[in-house]
């Protein structure tokens, strides 16, 4: 296997676009990340294409401030990228678990799972009956959102809350918008995605 390092954005999307395209689901962060940097919000700074044969097998992506991310990565090439990544900084990685853990046991001192996350497919929509109602959020919510943010990084990376405040200005642009809940007039809850990339 081979693996082929990228400093240009759009030489990186025409060789490793279509692979990442042709699995939207798995490749979902990568693709957003990527869509992020092509917009000018935040830089690329890792873009690995991987061959084999002379076919593209897979990729390795990470953007400013984000985790080293590797779904996209057979994890018979972990050993490449962790070789290839070695003077790097790199505290985080994200991916699909058997990826994940190929890089990370391979990766200096090794590491901890700090959480899993979870791909649901959605079927048949049920709409709850519950009292509320749903309003986009505006600039007077800015305080609100931010502070729920903030709460919500540091209780799922359990870290302080300077830190947490840190990452949460950090990725808290959401470009499809938020949403507010709520019950007589009072925000109770929030939700916010990003607009749809890759299909």
């Amino acid at each position: 296997m081979e693996a082929l390092t990228h400093n240009d954005l759009q030489d990186f999307m025409a060789i490793a676009g279509e692979f990442l395209e042709a699995d939207p689901v798995q490749h979902s962060v990568h693709l957003t990340g990527l869509d992020a940097a092509l917009q000018g919000r935040r830089p690329a700074v890792t873009l690995i294409s991987l061959h084999e044969n002379g076919n593209i097998v897979g990729a390795v992506t990470r953007m400013e401030g984000r985790p080293l991310h590797v779904a996209a990565m057979p994890p018979a090439a972990a050993p490449l990228i962790a070789e290839l990544l070695r003077d790097e900084e790199i505290d985080e990685v994200t991916g699909t678990r058997d990826r994940v853990e190929a890089f990370r046991t391979l990766w200096r001192d090794g590491g901890k799972e700090l959480y899993v996350l979870r791909l649901y497919r959605l079927e048949d929509l049920v709409v709850p009956d519950v009292p509320g109602e749903s309003r986009l959020a505006t600039p007077a919510d800015d305080d609100l959102i931010t502070e729920w943010w903030v709460e919500f990084v540091a209780e799922l990376d359990g870290l302080p809350r300077e830190e947490a405040t840190k990452r949460a200005m950090d990725s808290r642009w959401m470009t499809a918008g938020h949403v507010l809940w709520l019950v007589d007039g009072v925000p109770v809850s929030w939700a916010a995605s990003t607009t749809p990339v890759g299909g």
